[in-house]
C-alpha cells in the first residue's frame, strides 16, 4: 500500500493557545455530549465518511470533556452538559426522549443538530421538534447545478454565507456539503415586518432545487431558487437563560473525510464557540499554510476547460497566422 505524507494545511496555534487559557480560567471543564441511540455519528469512530473522530479531537483540543449521552429509558441529560450534539440521527426519537431534550433547552442548554439525506425515508422526530423553535427542516434533498463540485454532483460548494458571528470570519470562503436538506424558517406573510425568527447562515445558489421523494420513489420538485441550508437561533426562555441552537441540513460535511475540505473545520469551530457563548474566540481563525486545495464547481471547471482547449490554442494559432502572413508579404 502506498504511504501518503501527512501535510499540515492550517496553523491553529493561536486558536489552541487561547482555548487553553480559557479552559484553565474556567472553574470546571466544559462538558459536551454526543447523543447516541439513533444511529448518530460517534465521537470515537475513525471511519472516513461516518466517523466524527476529527471533530472530537478538535473539541478536546479546545479543552472540552466529551461524553456520550443516551436519552433512552431512565437516562437523563447530565445537568452540567453545556452543549448537546445530535449528529445525523437515522432512527426516530421517542416522545420521552424529545421531552428530555425540551427540558434541557428550557434550562439554557445549547443544541447542535445535524441532519442528512439518509433519514429522508424515516424522519427522526427532531424535524417537528425544532419547528417549535421556528426552524423548518425539509424532508428533501438539495441539488445545485451552479455549485456542484466538478465530477461530483453530490458535493455542493456553498459560498453564499449569511451575516452572523459564526460566518463572519469565513465570508468569501466555501463550505463543502454532501446532498444537504433545506434548513430555514416557515414562510412569513408579506406584510409581516418582524425580523426572521432564525438566522440563515448558508444558502444554495439561485440554481438550487429541493427535491422530495414520492410514494413511487420518483423525485418531485418542491421548490427552487436560493434555498437555506444552515440556520441558527438564540431562543429566549422564561425566567431561564436563553438557549442557542444551530441546525445544518448535512452532517457528513463534519465527518472525517470532509472535515478538512473547504472551511468545514473552521465552521465547526466557530459554531461551537458561538453555541457556548465564547464570543472572544469567534474572531480567531486558523492561519493557512502555503499549500492550497482548489475546489471547483462544474461551471468553473467548464470555463477553465474552454480557456485551455479553445482560447489559449486559438490565440496561439492566431499569432502564428499573423506571423506567417507577415513573412509571406516580405517574400
Amino acid at each position: 500500500m502506498e504511504k501518503r505524507e501527512a501535510r499540515r494545511t492550517h496553523f491553529a496555534g493561536e486558536q489552541l493557545f487561547t482555548s487553553a487559557i480559557v479552559s484553565v480560567s474556567e472553574r470546571e471543564q466544559t462538558k459536551v455530549g454526543f447523543v447516541t441511540g439513533h444511529g448518530e455519528h460517534r465521537a470515537n469512530d475513525q471511519d472516513g465518511q461516518w466517523g466524527y473522530s476529527k471533530f472530537a479531537i478538535m473539541l478536546q483540543q479546545k479543552g472540552f470533556l466529551l461524553q456520550e449521552v443516551s436519552l433512552a429509558g431512565t437516562n437523563s441529560i447530565p445537568p452540567d452538559c453545556r452543549l448537546l450534539i445530535a449528529a445525523g440521527p437515522r432512527t426516530p426519537y421517542s416522545s420521552d426522549e424529545l421531552d428530555k431534550l425540551r427540558k434541557y433547552l428550557g434550562t439554557g442548554g445549547s443544541l447542535f443538530a445535524l441532519f442528512n439525506f439518509y433519514s429522508l425515508q424515516r424522519p427522526s422526530g427532531l424535524e417537528s421538534f425544532l419547528a417549535d423553535y421556528e426552524f423548518e427542516v425539509g424532508i428533501n434533498q438539495i441539488s445545485d447545478s451552479k455549485n456542484e463540485q466538478s465530477g461530483e454532483s453530490s458535493l455542493l460548494l456553498v459560498e453564499d454565507l449569511g451575516s452572523h458571528p459564526i460566518t463572519k470570519p469565513i465570508l468569501g470562503s466555501r463550505l463543502q456539503m454532501v446532498l444537504p436538506r433545506s434548513v430555514g424558517f416557515p414562510e412569513q406573510e408579506e406584510e409581516n415586518d418582524n425580523p426572521p425568527p432564525v438566522s440563515v447562515l448558508a444558502y444554495s445558489s439561485d440554481s438550487g432545487q429541493a427535491v422530495v421523494q414520492t410514494q413511487d420513489n420518483q423525485g418531485a420538485l418542491e421548490k427552487q431558487g436560493r434555498i437555506p441550508l444552515v440556520a441558527a437561533k438564540e431562543h429566549t426562555n422564561d425566567s431561564q437563560p436563553p438557549t442557542r441552537i444551530v441546525v445544518t441540513g448535512d452532517s457528513l460535511f463534519l465527518g472525517n473525510s470532509a472535515f478538512d475540505a473547504g472551511v468545514n473545520r473552521d465552521f465547526a469551530n466557530l459554531a461551537v464557540n458561538w453555541l457556548l457563548e465564547r464570543s472572544h474566540l469567534l474572531e480567531i481563525e486558523a492561519r493557512a499554510v502555503t499549500e492550497y486545495r482548489i475546489s471547483l464547481s462544474r461551471a468553473e471547471m467548464n470555463s477553465i476547460t474552454w480557456v485551455l482547449l479553445i482560447v489559449l490554442p486559438g490565440g496561439t494559432l492566431g499569432i502564428g497566422l499573423l506571423w506567417w502572413r507577415r513573412q509571406m508579404k516580405r517574400s
